[in-house]
């Protein structure tokens, strides 16, 4: 195809790797094995070198402590990913405390994103313009327990910053 032609010229662009995995996953006859193996070259091409970077966490090991849980996405706007895990974000148990880390553009907030901000407060964390090991350590930091990439391989996702190892627990696509 035409995208594996043109990541053949430049191997380093991530957004045809996105949409060649985004793609897979909407033709019939696209395996599991197409499908890891195509995810294990975007590993090893955008990935690796921060999955060699991973530090030891310090998250406390309180049994009786909620659990902090980061949902990671370009989509805290009116738009149907929003609209799919609001409830699941907003419902949480009082043994939770959720998180929200925002890639979305500034230009492209609204007022759902408003409402994010306005429930969450603090825990509405604007990430856009911080770098994949930047976003990472500030979700070390906040020593979540449990990270969800929330975006899969389309636009603003932050798969990358999942490499860095950032929480004990990875939930991705």
């Amino acid at each position: 195809t035409w995208l594996r032609k043109s990541l053949a010229i430049d191997p380093h662009q991530r957004e045809l790797h996105d949409m060649i995995i985004f793609m897979l996953e909407s033709e019939i006859d696209t395996t599991v094995e197409d499908a890891l193996r195509e995810r294990a070259k975007y590993f090893q091409q955008f990935c690796a070198a921060a999955y060699q970077t991973r530090t030891p966490f310090r998250n406390s090991t309180d049994p009786d402590r909620p659990l902090k849980i980061g949902y990671v996405s370009g989509d805290w706007n009116f738009h149907s990913a929003s609209m799919a895990f609001s409830q699941v974000i907003l419902e949480h148990h009082d043994g939770y405390i959720p998180t929200a880390y925002c890639t979305l553009p500034p230009e492209n907030q609204d007022y759902v994103t408003g409402q994010w901000k306005q429930r969450l407060g603090t825990r509405f964390v604007e990430a856009f313009g911080l770098t994949p090991g930047q976003l990472a350590a500030v979700i070390k930091h906040d020593e979540m327990d449990i990270i969800v990439d929330l975006s899969g391989y389309t636009a603003r996702h932050r798969l990358e910053t999942f490499a860095y190892r950032p929480a004990p627990i990875q939930v991705q696509a």
